[in-house]
């Protein structure tokens, strides 16, 4: 990497560290406290935990289109501006349905399209997904103390203490935007070329996020209740859990994507990441010996895919539509969220914290069988190979890839 190659690269990974930081910090103590703010377990549980996927999601393509027009960096500003006063609503509520507001507001500060179209106007292709990574790493790592951290400042604070400290957060990652370098300028795409956002290797991939978030959000439905209720560890102690889970799932991450990014073999990887996440949910409620194990194998599986995917999408979207396309991806993302966390939370209406754990297996099967339909067809994903980057005789790095087929 150049030196602004990595000044972006560690910039942008303290703001979305700082920002995700925020929505991972209440995820160990939010559901049993919106399930106290409710009164009975239901879908507004569920809601409360994922309820901000829905407004990104809606918001995404809009500012990922807005950032392609007017800059990354004040479409970030206000994003992190919205995120902030959310937070302090949250931190406020009184009951289930002012938490559920707050949430959607917290979801209005839809700043993943344009963080990531700003990584990939600084970086060149070569680097991106080692940045990708990086930025993935930085979040994991960020998730791991938010989870450590979340359930410990109990004992000093409860759950609206940690909104407050959300909104400080937001406010330090705005001035953090500020210290960004500048990106280069953004040519305006033509208007042929918008529909190139909705080709079918993009889409792909966007599903794809879309599973995978759906099943981490039925996750953290069904994970805090189950310890709590069926296991009787309270909150306080779910750390323990998480620490040396996380640790572990950490340190495979960068050697395996190297290994894979040399060889081309990221999305050959692809579907066996999944079946890795669909049996991880599948056996996560059995018993608590395989929990650690089971955790472990599920964040090694989200840690890879977390990084490839918005690095594919990045690779073959237009320059120039580059924001729309990440718009899409995070639209998908987060709802994906959102549809998650709600049907555990319908789920949960019915059924035990176990049992919203296994619903989230459901999103993986999907998964598998939409790429055994597009593998047994002709997957798109594979019309451009995933080749290793080279350098023109001028040093400038281009990738040897297929014509897309039309």
């Amino acid at each position: 990497m150049t030196p602004i190659e990595r000044r972006a690269t560690l910039i942008l990974a303290a703001i979305l560290v700082l920002r995700m930081t925020a929505l991972f910090m209440v995820l160990p103590v939010l559901a049993p406290w919106a399930l106290s703010l409710a009164g009975q377990p239901g879908v507004a549980v569920g809601l409360a935990v994922g309820g901000y996927g829905l407004t990104q999601a809606l918001l995404q393509i809009p500012f990922g289109w807005l950032s392609d027009r007017v800059g990354r960096k004040p479409v970030m500003l206000f994003g992190l501006a919205v995120f902030a006063l959310g937070s302090l609503v949250a931190a406020r509520a009184q009951d289930i349905d002012t938490l559920l507001m707050a949430r959607l507001l917290q979801g209005g500060g839809a700043i993943a399209a344009a963080s990531t179209a700003l990584l990939s106007d600084l970086t060149r292709e070569s680097v991106r997904t080692t940045a990708m990574a990086i930025i993935g790493a930085s979040i994991g790592g960020a998730f791991l103390l938010a989870l450590i951290v979340g359930p410990a400042l109990l004992s000093v604070t409860a759950v609206p203490g940690l909104f407050d400290i959300a909104a400080v957060g937001a406010l330090l990652a705005m001035v953090l935007v500020l210290l960004l370098p500048p990106a280069p300028p953004i040519k305006p795409a033509a208007e042929q070329a918008s529909p190139s956002v909705l080709r079918a290797d993009l889409l792909q991939l966007d599903g794809g996020v879309f599973a995978l978030h759906a099943m981490l959000a039925s996750l953290f439905v069904g994970l805090p209740l189950m310890l709590q209720q069926e296991w009787g560890w309270p909150p306080a102690t779910h750390w323990k859990v998480y620490l040396p889970v996380m640790l572990a799932s950490l340190l495979p991450v960068f050697p395996l994507i190297r290994y894979l990014e040399r060889r081309g073999r990221i999305v050959a990887a692809i579907p066996v990441a999944v079946m890795v996440l669909t049996l991880a949910c599948v056996l996560i409620g059995e018993q608590w010996l395989w929990l650690p194990l089971t955790l472990w194998m599920f964040f090694c599986a989200f840690n890879l895919l977390e990084a490839s995917l918005p690095s594919l999408v990045s690779r073959r979207a237009p320059a120039a539509s580059r924001g729309r396309a990440m718009g899409v991806f995070s639209s998908a993302q987060f709802l994906g969220a959102f549809c998650g966390a709600a049907l555990g939370g319908l789920v949960l209406k019915y059924a035990g914290p176990s049992v919203v754990i296994l619903s989230a297996a459901c999103w993986g099967c999907l998964w598998l069988g939409l790429l055994a339909v597009r593998i047994m067809g002709a997957n798109p994903l594979s019309t451009v190979r995933d080749e290793p980057a080279v350098q023109t005789a001028g040093g400038d790095p281009q990738r040897s890839q297929s014509k897309e087929c039309e």
